[in-house]
């Protein structure tokens, strides 16, 4: 902490949830009974049925073809199946005064409980099927790793499955503000009233859709590539004499172009359906995501929950004046599953993310920080290791290509200006009650955290980082974001940065 941080008064505590004066009533989901363990919906045993579907279309298929059917395919596949249907009869979910259990399994019996003070999450997931069902699959997130410490319920009538996340927010809350007792069923206050302390966020539109899709990183990186690859294919070909390989040539371009035209096509088709219909808002003290076209999703994060944000963007979204925006809890995401663990706002206009963070962390104090550069040596160390690796792709390609390759030599020269606008964008800062960190050149990111939400605090340094006195601070915080693209922080900051965590973690006061 350093003199020149602003000091700034605490908010003022926003009202305790369930202190609000009662919505109007208006029974719009049904009440979740306590202590009574209940099975899935029966809804659940048809679409595990789905799968006899399948058996017997390869069955016909196979006799169609003539290769006849395939006996011990079949019996494994009705072994499988009559399996799971048998397991959804022993699964049961119980609901008490202070946790969520999970009863499951024929030989082997299996008991998860899930102490409402624990869960980070609760997303509804409705695929084409179960929406056609009237079902939603439930998964409630706590932190650690979700592959062991997930609740999925496979299914629930979708009013229930609504009721069931309303309950467990509601008693989530209950048990943060000191108050463990719990109704004997949803009450009024419990539920999220259509038009009741709801503030919307952020909605996309299908226009908004298409232009996350063309200039997210993937595509971004697809189109670089492909330029580089087609230019580099025009100069060999200008640069050849022989006519046959100057042809082929040509057409390794065009087919580099064309299947970057369809890839992106596609791209952008599946992106759209998965964030269609995409709205953030803030209920009460919780934030609430839902998108998806064939695959319906809906994110529920209580604010408090939330451990760190992270701001994304590349040259052309820079260029648009656009940002993608990450919302983390401390849930690990589960096996497969990329979207667990946080919200996601794929496009977002850069003037809006200020307020944005305010409404979402409920803070007025959390805005972006203005950052501090990184010392002269890291500037340095940018270059040189930018500039070695485009000197040593230039030099692999000219030799496979010599003596035309040799026209590839000058792409060397682009790791200068690459090092220097890694180091301008690179910086940190410790700011009242956040710290950031940014950094990258093509794929930019900033690290928001909040100041106590840090677990632990360390530093790397190498051989070469110590000749000129720098080092590698990483910050650690809950949940499995580490696992993702590895613990927030930045590389080559000075020595006698900050690295007790009772400097970073203490709020200026």
């Amino acid at each position: 902490m350093t003199p020149s941080e602003p000091t700034l008064p605490p908010p003022p505590a926003p009202p305790s949830p369930w202190d609000l004066p009662a919505p109007p009533l208006s029974p719009l989901r049904p009440p979740v009974p306590i202590d009574e363990p209940r099975r899935t919906s029966p809804r659940t045993v048809a679409l595990e049925a789905i799968a006899l579907v399948w058996l017997g279309v390869n069955a016909i298929l196979g006799i169609l073809l003539g290769e006849g059917i395939d006996g011990i395919g079949i019996w494994l596949g009705l072994a499988f199946v009559g399996y799971r249907l048998v397991g959804w009869w022993f699964r049961t979910y119980t609901v008490t005064a202070g946790e969520l259990v999970l009863e499951e399994g024929i030989v082997q019996k299996r008991h998860r409980a899930v102490p409402f003070s624990r869960v980070q999450q609760v997303e509804l997931r409705q695929q084409i099927l179960a929406r056609i069902l009237g079902v939603s699959l439930v998964q409630v997130e706590t932190a650690g790793d979700a592959g062991s410490t997930a609740v999925v319920l496979r299914f629930l009538e979708h009013p229930q499955a609504e009721a069931l996340r309303d309950h467990l927010l509601a008693q989530q809350r209950r048990v943060r503000g000191g108050r463990v007792e719990a109704p004997t069923a949803t009450s009024q206050a419990d539920v999220w009233h259509a038009g009741t302390d709801r503030v919307a966020l952020v909605r996309l539109r299908p226009a908004q859709l298409v232009s996350a899709a063309l200039t997210n990183g993937g595509t971004v990186t697809a189109a670089t590539l492909t330029v580089l690859a087609t230019a580099t294919l025009t100069i060999l070909r200008a640069t050849t004499e022989d006519t046959a390989v100057a042809v082929l040539l040509g057409q390794w371009g065009a087919l580099t172009v064309g299947l970057l035209v369809v890839i992106s096509i596609v791209a952008t088709a599946f992106s759209c359906a998965h964030s269609w219909d995409y709205e953030l808002a803030a209920i009460g003290d919780d934030l609430h995501v839902q998108y998806g076209l064939l695959d319906r999703r809906q994110h529920t994060i209580p604010r408090h929950r939330l451990q760190h944000v992270l701001v994304l963007d590349n040259p052309v979204r820079r260029s648009l004046g656009l940002v993608a925006v990450q919302l983390h809890s401390a849930a690990t995401p589960g096996r497969g599953d990329s979207q667990g663990g946080h919200i996601e706002i794929p496009v977002i206009a850069d003037e809006r993310v200020d307020d944005l963070l305010e409404h979402a962390m409920g803070d007025a104090r959390w805005r972006r920080p203005e950052l501090r550069p990184r010392p002269p040596a890291a500037k340095r160390r940018a270059i040189v290791r930018r500039t070695a690796a485009t000197a040593t792709i230039a030099i692999i390609g000219a030799a496979a290509w010599w003596p035309a390759g040799a026209a590839l030599l000058p792409l060397a020269a682009l790791g200068v200006p690459w090092g220097l606008t890694a180091h301008r964008r690179a910086g940190w800062a410790i700011d009242g009650s956040v710290l950031a960190f940014a950094s990258g050149a093509l794929r930019h990111h900033l690290e928001l955290i909040p100041r106590e939400r840090v677990q632990s605090v360390r530093t790397r340094a190498s051989v070469w980082q110590r000749r000129v006195c720098l080092h590698t601070l990483r910050i650690d915080v809950a949940g499995g974001r580490q696992h993702v693209r590895g613990a927030a922080g930045l590389m080559d900051l000075e020595e006698h940065t900050p690295v007790q965590p009772v400097s970073i973690t203490r709020p200026a006061r």
